[in-house]
């Protein structure tokens, strides 16, 4: 009962402040993640590598501060992903990972550590059997805010996933 007071009254605080507060990173299931990415769409005869109109911006494959190495809600929903791209409800189609940082940091630092949490999920789908030609990885850095009224925010360390065909 505490820690909800503790975090009531923080969330209040940062809000009278005109600042955004996170929400915790929840579970995503598989269904979800085939929802939003899964099945090509109709394209032209001859069109090999389309990138679909949908996208999933996901906070909840997450990562600790400062570094590509996934947060435990994290893992799990790339785990998700994982057997999401291999559920034949998917489809053949693949998936742009482009990774985010908060602002924290140098640009030039922050766009290469963006680009290892994007191979960081390529790499943990890779080894949880995905097949490297359906990914794809790029890094964004801190171009792309999640929330750009509160730039050093967790939540800008995230993922964006788009599907290709």
């Amino acid at each position: 009962m505490m820690r909800f007071i503790l975090i009531a009254l923080a969330a209040t605080t940062l809000a009278a402040a005109g600042l955004s507060v996170p929400r915790p990173a929840v579970a995503q299931s598989v269904d979800t993640f085939i929802e939003k990415l899964g099945k090509p769409p109709k394209t032209r005869s001859g069109a090999t590598r389309v990138v679909a109109a949908g996208r999933m911006e996901t906070r909840e494959i997450r990562f600790r501060f400062g570094s590509a190495e996934l947060d435990d809600v994290g893992r799990t929903n790339a785990m998700n992903l994982a057997k999401a791209m291999q559920d034949p409800r998917f489809g053949n189609g693949g998936v742009r990972i482009i990774g985010h940082t908060d602002a924290v940091g140098s640009d030039g630092d922050n766009l290469i550590l963006s680009l290892r949490r994007a191979q960081t999920v390529r790499d943990f789908l890779i080894q949880n059997g995905v097949t490297p030609d359906r990914i794809e990885a790029q890094g964004r850095g801190e171009q792309q805010l999640a929330m750009p009224e509160d730039p050093e925010n967790e939540a800008n360390r995230r993922v964006e996933l788009i599907p290709v065909y």
